[in-house]
């Protein structure tokens, strides 16, 4: 059997060189290629970034010029104010129960208020999110009855007895004046049965209920009429609705 020679050392040394050379070369090229790899990820991530901002940028581009379009459509914009949440009539206006908000002013309504007022409230019972107009709010410095009142009308408190009143806040009522013959009282009054009647009051609303008490809204032109039958006679009221 034949034997093969070693090599020789220096040969052995050129053998391990290259083998080193071509070892340190793989290395270098899998770098490479990493590298590479990681390279085309990273750019792939970047053009994907990209393309998300330009989409979200065109999306909020064309909110914008539809925003435009439409503010542009309604026209200009006016403060004015709203109430908050529902409100009682006599309430007082402050900045807890009404709000100032921005619409198309060709929506306004006449006598709408544009500001907040101070030391008023409102006359009726308003909404949340209504539009306060001047005429539904009091003059500066009412108080709770006398807001509810118009310029055409007074308060006037009748007893009723010790019942109970048989009304409620909200009641629009006629007053009438009852006597009989004893009394000898005339207010032009219609008779029937020895029983004389007259309604010296009309269209009244209720804005206050007591024990025994109520508290009505007349007309001006009405109270004088109605404060004398209500000292001298029994009166009842009629609830219309």
């Amino acid at each position: 059997m034949t034997r093969t020679p070693a090599p020789s050392r220096p040969t052995a040394l050129r053998y391990r060189n290259a083998a080193a050379a071509l070892s340190a070369r793989l290395i270098q090229y899998r770098s490479r290629v990493e590298q590479s790899s990681l390279a085309r990820r990273v750019l792939s991530r970047r053009l994907l970034v990209l393309v998300v901002a330009i989409t979200v940028g065109w999306q909020v581009t064309g909110q914008l010029n539809a925003a435009q379009i439409a503010q542009q459509s309604w026209g200009n914009s006016t403060a004015v104010v709203m109430a908050a949440r529902p409100l009682k009539a006599g309430e007082l206006i402050d900045s807890a129960s009404v709000r100032v908000e921005q619409i198309p002013t060709r929506l306004l309504p006449d006598g709408a208020l544009v500001e907040l007022p101070l030391d008023r409230r409102v006359r009726i019972e308003v909404a949340k999110g209504e539009i306060l107009l001047q005429s539904r709010v009091s003059a500066v410095g009412a108080g709770a009855l006398g807001a509810t009142l118009t310029a055409d009308t007074q308060a006037v408190t009748l007893a009723l007895g010790e019942a109970p009143a048989p009304v409620q806040v909200g009641d629009i009522v006629d007053v009438i004046s009852v006597r009989t013959a004893a009394t000898g009282l005339d207010y032009g009054a219609v008779q029937g049965d020895g029983v004389e009647t007259d309604r010296v009051a009309t269209a009244a609303q209720v804005i206050q209920v007591t024990q025994g008490q109520a508290t009505l809204a007349v007309r001006t032109g009405q109270v004088d009429e109605l404060v004398r039958a209500a000292s001298t006679v029994p009166i009842s009221l009629v609830i219309l609705r």
